[in-house]
């Protein structure tokens, strides 16, 4: 459980934020005293259409108790000359599962959690008050809606709205209605009223718009007699039509607390650290109409290949959710084309193939489940995938990515982005690594290895008469035909290889993977990367050289086949130590570089130029810890995962930390491969 003291300054208090997540993309989020910074704080962020595409619908609720005739706000916000001080009368925010706020005023308590019902766009606020006066009390309610994009800000406009059976329906599109209830209350429309000129000074730091007004229908009012108490629910819900009912809306709060207790108890954890990351997991993990899939962090991105397949161990495998794995896996299987997981995937499927590196990582994510589950069954129905990646990357495929005569992988231009360090300002590229670079080529033999590994594996099980004198095209083609025909049967199996007719284009593609089954590309690809090799470390890329010290290097140690063994790799877990390792994870340039950025912050423009020049990002603490452990054959630890979960955003992870001290988290809230390293180093 997370506690956190409110201060009695505004500024100190929104330094903290809150998260919950529908498990389809949507989410409730803010500070602790309620007060939205961001255009992307609110309390129902609903996710529409096929693609995760979020949507602000409710902003949040404004909250006053009268008592002894005076009103009383609890509600915190700022506007363009104005703070609203409710957070005076706030005496506390936990978080254990769900964020919970306790208010104070005079004689009158009040609690509240917020919870999201699983699956739906729907949030739930629970509720107690109890009024320890003589005197009636009355609790008020305001919603502040506006439809919007939730990359954008807009000034709300009067929404058509209904009032029948004690449920408020606000007509925001043509799709779908705002739905709102609060049991017990009393409705009173207003007329034609905004609240004016909200100020999300976060926005304004990140050098976007920073100023819009919210539509107030009206508000729900509450009785509570003197030396009473009463439990109360608000339910919102964004829908084509109302499914609002009481009985559902009583269950949410304590139905998602059972959910993510449950989840704990699959994942086998006791301690509250490791229980709060699994917690912070599962908000990763949704369900899109088409699969189930991964999002790469909150509030602003979407599901990425690249993102997915780094994140998946720790998030799913590490916590016991192999038939979560196994969907992810298969989900984007169906947009892998020419041999490239897509780097997002829109309502077309693949958005975006611009990445080298994210099929190479989906390779690693196969060899892991399949080393975790031995499920067979999934391995066979994606494998003929891998072997696609590979022919794919060995003949050329988009974006200038294809096999040197050397074995390495080349990759992209001066033009193109395609590794992790993708940042791109107009036309200027902060960090250009074009060429071979040295995570790519590492993930490339390690991928070798893998299919290598795993297609011996699938000899063994399907074709019993296969041994390793075999042909290494025979074994292809048998393998190939398993999976396309599902048999199972030896003879069956033997007849059509031995019957088929092959055109020149399919004996080629069996002929140019051939030399993954014999051993031959690996040996070569081992030889060449030792172009990589520096005084100290290892060279960020080659064709172009670039010497800057950068993290990649480790990526070479953390892989299920590391490409360097042998003193060369302790020398490279040592030099990654002394010039990258942050308690939060590894800086992306080293302190005397030239180009170093101690500090990310700033419009979007400095901030891309400081993502990748220092700026310290927590998924390669994971990737540090692995290759830590390949080579001393011990287990890293660190001992500040409590605090970086309580740090910005309580109960999650962030994205990055500023390069130097006092480094603050900073980018996305909440990041899955942020969790995902802590995960594989508490799990």
């Amino acid at each position: 459980m997370f506690t956190k003291d409110i201060s009695s300054t505004f500024d100190k208090n929104i330094q903290n934020e809150w998260l919950v997540t529908n498990g389809i993309g949507g989410y409730a989020s803010s500070t602790i005293i309620g007060a939205n910074t961001r255009k992307y704080h609110g309390l129902l962020v609903a996710s529409v259409g096929n693609n995760l595409d979020r949507y602000m619908v409710l902003s949040k609720l404004n909250e006053y108790v009268i008592v002894s005739g005076q009103k009383y706000s609890i509600s915190s916000n700022e506007c363009r000359d104005y703070i609203e001080k409710g957070y005076i009368y706030e005496e506390d925010f936990e978080r254990k599962m769900l964020p919970e706020f306790l208010y104070g005023v005079q004689g009158v308590e009040i609690s509240k959690k917020i919870a999201m019902l699983h699956g739906e766009n729907k949030v739930c606020v629970k509720y107690n008050v109890v009024n320890t006066t003589d005197d009636v009390a009355y609790f008020t309610i305001v919603p502040f809606v506006n439809y919007r994009n939730f990359h954008m800000v807009k000034n709300a406009e009067e929404y058509v709205e209904h009032f029948e059976d004690d449920i408020l329906c606000i007509e925001v599109s043509k799709d779908n209605n705002l739905y709102m209830k609060f049991d017990d209350s009393e409705f009173t429309r207003y007329n034609s009223t905004f609240y004016n000129n909200m100020y999300y000074r976060v926005e304004k730091e990140r050098g976007f718009d920073a100023f819009e007004s919210h539509y107030m229908p009206g508000e729900f009012r509450v009785e509570i007699n003197g030396n009473s108490k009463k439990e109360l629910f608000f339910v919102a819900e964004l829908n084509k039509q109302c499914t609002i009912n009481d009985k559902e809306t009583k269950s949410i709060v304590r139905g998602e607390e059972v959910r993510l207790e449950k989840i704990c108890k699959m994942a086998s954890v006791d301690d509250e650290v490791t229980k709060e990351l699994v917690v912070a997991a599962d908000s990763f993990i949704v369900d899109k109409p088409l699969g189930k899939s991964i999002v790469a962090g909150y509030p602003w991105f979407s599901d990425w290949g690249r993102d997915a397949f780094i994140s998946l161990e720790g998030l799913l495998l590490k916590t016991n959710r192999f038939t979560d794995a196994k969907a992810v896996l298969k989900y984007f299987a169906n947009y892998i084309r020419r041999g490239l997981v897509p780097n997002y995937i829109d309502e077309k499927g693949g958005g975006s193939y611009n990445t080298v590196d994210a099929s190479l990582w989906y390779i690693e994510a196969v060899y892991k489940y399949f080393a975790y589950t031995s499920d067979y069954s999934t391995l066979k129905e994606l494998f003929p995938k891998l072997l696609e990646i590979m022919y794919s990357y060995m003949s050329g495929t988009d974006f200038n990515i294809y096999m040197c005569d050397d074995g390495l992988i080349y990759a992209g231009s001066e033009e193109t982005q395609l590794t992790w360090m993708d940042a791109k300002v107009g036309d200027y590229i902060p960090t250009p690594r074009f060429g071979k670079a040295v995570e790519v080529n590492a993930l490339w033999y390690n991928a070798i290895r893998a299919v290598e590994e795993l297609n011996k594996r699938l000899v063994n099980k399907f074709c019993d008469k296969i041994d390793d004198k075999t042909d290494a095209k025979e074994v292809i083609k048998t393998i190939y035909f398993v999976n396309e025909k599902e048999s199972r049967d030896r003879k069956s199996v033997e007849r059509s290889t031995k019957n088929l007719f092959l055109s020149e284009e399919v004996l080629n593609y069996y002929q140019s993977l051939a030399i993954i089954f014999d051993g031959r590309l690996e040996k070569k690809v081992k030889e060449s990367f030792k172009k990589f090799y520096a005084d100290f470390g290892l060279f960020d890329t080659i064709d172009p050289y670039n010497e800057q010290v950068r993290p990649n290097q480790i990526i070479t140690l953390s892989l299920s086949f590391p490409v360097v063994t042998g003193e060369k790799a302790k020398e490279i877990v040592d030099f990654v130590k002394e010039k990258l390792l942050a308690p939060q994870g590894l800086k992306t340039l080293a302190n005397e570089d030239s180009a170093y950025k101690a500090r990310y912050e700033g419009d979007s423009y400095n901030r891309d130029i400081a993502y990748h020049q220092g700026t310290i990002w927590v998924w390669l603490i994971g990737e540090y810890a692995k290759a830590y452990k390949s080579v001393y054959k011990k287990s890293f630890t660190i001992n500040n995962a409590l605090e970086m979960l309580n740090d910005g955003i309580v109960g999650n992870v962030a994205e990055i930390y500023d390069a130097d001290e006092p480094r603050y988290a900073k980018g996305a809230l909440a990041q899955a491969w942020s969790v995902a390293a802590l995960l594989l180093i508490m799990k």
